[in-house]
């Protein structure tokens, strides 16, 4: 994706196809969603710090809620993205005429 915005960026914009403005600017959109996807991400995941002097078991425990949060959560966002990157390649190419 990354390579294809720095490939349109240095084309004049009346340069460009329409396809190839839509595909930009879903990637483009596409690429803004994954960022926040992460932001939130971090967020979720990202608690207040634990007191101090909590004993280890429970900070055991804590810990391991911790990361399978972490590993749910990574999960549905893989997802998330997979699906979302799959939608804008499936409307290039429905646009474009050809078969993925």
């Amino acid at each position: 994706m990354h390579a294809f915005l720095r490939k349109v960026r240095d084309v004049p914009r009346e340069q460009l196809e329409e396809q190839q403005r839509i595909w930009a600017r879903d990637v483009r959109e596409l690429s803004y969603d994954m960022e926040d996807i992460a932001d939130i991400f971090m967020v979720d995941v990202e608690g207040p710090d634990a007191p101090s002097k909590r004993s280890i078991i429970k900070r055991i425990f804590k810990k391991m809620k911790e990361m399978v949060t972490k590993v749910k959560t990574r999960h549905k966002i893989a997802q998330d993205i997979k699906q979302r990157v799959k939608d804008v390649a499936e409307r290039r190419d429905r646009s474009s005429g050809t078969d993925a």
